[in-house]
């Protein structure tokens, strides 16, 4: 999720993109810690805020997001196999509710 959100907001600021995962900011940097000491990230302060961090997908991080995409998309084909479109809608809906309400 976070190689996606990066790929499509490169340098999005840490908080924003916590936000936007629905993950706990601790929880969210720890993972870009790891993601960061693989070399799948960097995170650079930001010119506006010297105490937030812009994140940035590196030439790793996308290599690894394009190899990855074609299985998530497989793996999401397969768990709405036989669901049409009005079904994968409500699902979609239900489980961003039920996420929310776990918040």
């Amino acid at each position: 999720m976070i190689l996606g959100k990066l790929f499509e907001q490169d340098g999005i600021n840490q908080k924003e993109l916590a936000d936007q995962l629905l993950k706990e900011q601790s929880a969210l940097t720890r993972t870009l810690d790891r993601m960061e000491r693989d070399g799948y990230i960097k995170r650079e302060v930001s010119p506006n805020d010297r105490r937030a961090f812009l994140v940035y997908l590196t030439d790793a991080g996308i290599t690894l997001r394009n190899q990855i995409e074609p299985i998530a998309i497989a793996c999401l084909e397969q768990a709405v196999k036989g669901f049409n479109e009005e079904e994968v809608n409500i699902l979609k809906n239900l489980l961003n509710r039920t996420v929310l309400n776990l918040k």
